[in-house]
């Protein structure tokens, strides 16, 4: 297939600035010269000619449905279909509104949901969005008698525009890999992207992204409805409230079957401040069964509003329905409850100083100043507040993929198993620089430079000597740290710290041959278990004891032979 580049003229009127590839899709971001504005053209990788034949109807049809939806707000509008002819074949590309996104969160959901930068009035606010345009598209599709399934809703389908709407893409293009791409290419199961998020893939069970498809998709049933794509949106909810996907899984398949039989961790187990009706809504949206479901988005609209019209979310209500609630009257209703300090902000950036004057609510433009003043203050402290628990979600995100890999690494070669041990090293290395003084993290560090070093020790035992050190500084760090005594989990595995630090801090010196060293924090090790109060820990004390004693004994045999 011919591809364009940034600079070449496509049919000699839309000039390439950018190019963008994901999956079998291809979006050339373009200047349209004729009406002199910016513009999208959609369409998709072809290798074969036996490939092309077969998605070229389709994908005409499927793109002359979405350009018949015409303009909502909260869908990417689609204007055309145009024909290009190259190498003998004709191209179909798919003109398309052009959504510039955040500055700092890019285009699509998925950025928002990585860069926590989700409370939950803005939660809300989406999800009603997201529902909206869900509800306008149904509605829309009926009227010509199309039964619309989306099939790949997800956070990257979803936009947000640089002013904050809302904005679905890609509906029904999904159908023509499902139909008649899946029957000629085979396409490999690699469906993580560098960023921890997953790209649309090609499954036994079909086309889908494996975190957001329903039971139905993910058995292989052709006959999808409507509540196929509530079940995408309730997957998509719940990772908009807890920042996690339904289900942790190391493979397409595994994620499949989790769908299907699985049932996810509460919400409210990651995040405590979700309102129990919200997850009520989440919940009824997975169910496996579509029957238990609701049976339409217009119904999931109507449960979210029912919670924005809580008290509690008045300044939600005014940016969704305008100064007074759905009029166009530039004040603040009176029965909201909304303080003068927060009116007077919102109108005064709004119409200006002058505006709030006359209404009573700041005497002069000094007074103005200083609740400017304060605002900024307070949202700063907001922001630090908000900076810091990002950090430390961050932190153990890459914690926790490093623990996948550092069990990974326990069921492989040796050539494989280093791979793994240096990339869970480097997960670890990076959560510790977000989070430096957590103990946990040091420890892990600890445990994969002594892994790495006895790998290495055979081809590179200078190499081996400097990352025992460097483990011995790690686990001395854990040391040196006030702690209560804690049970810490690295996949079904239980260590005790700090005291597990002291024991492979011996270990690391039992490798490097400090025998002396390695024997004297045994003993010392054996002397803290017995003073210290470990009732709460009995299984994991006891069990930590056998283990030193055995390996003193070990240590003190070869001292005495040596």
């Amino acid at each position: 297939m011919y591809y364009y580049s940034s600079g070449n003229r496509i049919e000699g009127r839309y000039l390439v600035s950018d190019v963008k590839k994901g999956g079998m899709g291809i979006v050339y971001i373009c200047h349209d010269e004729l009406y002199d504005m910016p513009i999208a053209l959609k369409t998709f990788q072809f290798e074969s000619t036996q490939n092309w034949k077969f998605i070229l109807g389709s994908f005409v049809r499927e793109a002359k449905i979405w350009v018949s939806i015409g303009y909502d707000m909260n869908v990417v509008q689609a204007y055309y279909v145009i024909n290009v002819e190259k190498d003998r074949r004709i191209i179909p590309y798919l003109a398309l509104e052009l959504v510039k996104g955040h500055p700092l969160y890019g285009t699509s959901l998925s950025g928002w949901i990585r860069n926590s930068a989700l409370d939950i009035e803005l939660v809300l606010l989406f999800a009603a969005e997201i529902c909206s345009g869900m509800v306008h598209i149904q509605k829309k599709l009926s009227r010509t008698k199309s039964d619309f399934v989306h099939r790949d809703l997800k956070p990257q389908n979803i936009l947000i525009s640089r002013e904050g709407s809302i904005k679905i893409t890609d509906f029904g293009l999904a159908k023509v890999l499902q139909e008649h791409v899946l029957q000629i290419v085979s396409i490999p199961q690699s469906f993580l992207t560098s960023d921890g998020y997953f790209t649309a893939g090609f499954t036994k069970a079909g086309c889908g992204t494996p975190p957001y498809m329903s039971p139905e998709q993910c058995i292989g049933k052709h006959r999808l409805d409507q509540r196929s794509d509530i079940y995408s949106f309730g997957c998509i909810l719940y990772e908009m409230c807890t920042r996690h996907f339904i289900f942790q899984a190391s493979s397409p398949d595994e994620f499949i079957q989790k769908q299907i039989s699985a049932h996810p961790i509460p919400p409210r187990f990651w995040n405590p401040n979700i309102p129990k009706p919200l997850v009520s809504i989440i919940n009824q949206c997975l169910q496996k069964n579509p029957k238990d479901r609701p049976q339409s988005f217009e119904e999931v609209l109507n449960s979210i509003m029912q919670i924005i019209k809580n008290k509690k979310y008045r300044l939600l209500q005014f940016i969704m329905f305008g100064f007074s609630g759905f009029t166009n009257k530039p004040r603040v209703k009176s029965d909201w409850g909304m303080d003068e300090f927060n009116e007077a902000l919102l109108l005064g950036k709004s119409y200006g100083i002058d505006y709030i004057i006359k209404q009573g609510l700041v005497s002069c433009k000094d007074e103005f100043d200083e609740i400017v003043k304060e605002y900024e203050i307070s949202n700063e402290g907001r922001r630090k507040v908000r900076e810091q628990k990002k950090s430390i979600e961050d932190a153990y995100e890459l914690v926790a993929t490093g623990d996948s890999l550092f069990l990974l690494a326990e069921a492989v070669e040796t050539h494989e198993r280093t791979k793994l041990i240096r990339s869970a090293l480097s997960k670890y290395q990076f959560a510790h620089q977000l989070t430096p003084t957590d103990p946990r993290i040091s420890f892990r560090l600890g445990m994969a430079y002594s892994d790495l070093a006895n790998l290495v020790r055979k081809g590179n035992k200078s190499l081996s000597e400097d990352l025992i050190k460097i483990a011995i500084v790690e686990h001395e760090s854990v040391l040196m740290q006030e702690m209560t005594p804690t049970l810490d989990v690295i996949g079904s595995i239980y260590y005790l710290l700090p005291f597990h630090a002291l024991y492979y801090k011996a270990a690391a010196l039992t490798i490097r041959g400090d025998l002396e060293s390695a024997a004297k924090d045994f003993k010392a090790l054996l002397f803290w278990l017995q003073r210290c109060d470990l009732s709460k820990f009995p299984d994991s004390s006891e069990q930590l004891k056998q283990n030193t004693t055995k390996v003193l004994q070990l240590v003190l045999r070869r001292m005495t032979k040596g």
